[in-house]
């Protein structure tokens, strides 16, 4: 009776890790990957007109602002939790600062700080028509979320490998 009990514990015990890892990995994925386009253009000296569209792996979602809304941008610097340093662009208008991305980068922050250059350059010079900056985050946190759907699914083979 024990080792039965035992048994039935130690199955539970598998289903409930494998339901919690691969609902975080899916999770985190849904949540968290992107790419996002910042896309502006120059109808005139004084007139920009600017999009920020944000693509999921469930939805694409296009947000389009007044004509001058932004003023340029900037590097936002932070730091993990493992003391890691860590970047984000920040793009700034008037009375607030929008963020380019949900996450933060790794690194040394020179990829961040090109496209803070780039847009910066671009609301600074009149004489270019168009910007278009692009940032994609997909792949490493669909390795992240699917290593972790794996462990999962290797606690579910546990409770049929008996």
């Amino acid at each position: 009776m024990k080792a039965i009990l035992r048994t039935i514990v130690d199955h539970w015990v598998a289903l409930t890790l494998a339901l919690v890892f691969f609902s975080a990995g899916l999770g985190f994925t849904l949540a968290l990957a992107e790419q996002v386009a910042f896309q502006c253009q120059r109808s005139a000296i004084d007139a920009v007109d600017c999009t920020l569209t944000t693509t999921s792996l469930l939805q694409t979602n296009t947000q389009t602002f007044p004509r001058n809304y932004f003023q340029g941008a900037q590097v936002r610097q932070g730091v993990s939790r493992e003391g890691d340093q860590m970047y984000r662009v920040q793009l700034l208008t008037d009375t607030t600062t929008l963020s380019l991305t949900k996450t933060m980068g790794y690194g040394d922050g020179s990829r961040e700080r090109a496209a803070v250059e780039q847009i910066n350059q671009f609301f600074q010079d009149d004489t270019q028509a168009v910007l278009a900056i692009m940032e994609d985050n997909r792949g490493g946190i669909v390795l992240v979320g699917s290593v972790m759907m794996a462990a999962g699914l290797m606690f579910t083979l546990f409770i049929f490998w008996d």
